[in-house]
């Protein structure tokens, strides 16, 4: 519930800035006319991506708060059943799991930034067919635009098969780590074997 009325009051507010910013001073004709191409796809931006921020900003925020209490409270429990050598391994699997994303999030950050600005383009392009759909059809010009959109639909494809094979280690990792279904069943041998030497 309250995830939900942070991201719908986040959402109304940064939309809000960002449209007064848009309609500022001609911006919205300056960014479309005389700068093409500067930022593209203004109306994603505004619309599903500012969405989607707020989203997960939601979602975030509460573990954030909770976090340290959470963090605070187990490291005490450790503390307590194990002795100084359960938080520090706690810990030091932390570190190597952080420095592990570190290493494999980079490229699927720069691939997801590529597959949304192709989703835009995509949008984008569809939409300019909508629009101009008279003159197209005048001219006889539908193969021409259809053989366009299944080009840049293959390249967003590729892009998007492209995230999904690098985001396949971030999914791994979690699973041998922290666990799925058996909650971490490596880390619990791992905490076991410690607790016996």
């Amino acid at each position: 519930m309250v995830c939900g009325i942070l991201y719908v009051s986040w959402r109304e507010l940064l939309t809000r800035f960002l449209q007064r910013l848009y309609f500022t001073n001609l911006t919205y004709y300056h960014l479309n006319m005389t700068l093409p191409g500067a930022i593209d796809n203004p109306d994603q931006r505004i619309t599903q991506d500012v969405d989607k921020f707020c989203q997960q900003l939601s979602t975030v925020t509460p573990q954030i708060i909770l976090s340290p209490f959470v963090i605070a409270y187990y490291t005490y429990q450790t503390y307590c059943s194990m002795g100084y050598i359960g938080p520090l391994s706690i810990y030091a699997l932390f570190l190597l799991s952080t420095l592990l994303n570190k290493l494999l999030m980079g490229p699927v950050v720069s691939r997801v930034v590529s597959q949304e600005r192709l989703e835009g383009d995509f949008r984008f392009r569809h939409v300019e067919i909508r629009t101009k759909a008279e003159s197209i059809a005048f001219y006889n010009g539908g193969n021409l635009e259809a053989n366009k959109l299944t080009r840049l639909m293959e390249k967003l494809l590729g892009v998007q098969l492209s995230v999904v094979h690098w985001q396949f280690p971030l999914n791994s990792e979690r699973v041998l780590v922290i666990g799925s279904n058996y909650q971490g069943i490596p880390l619990y041998i791992i905490m076991y074997a410690l607790i016996q030497t």
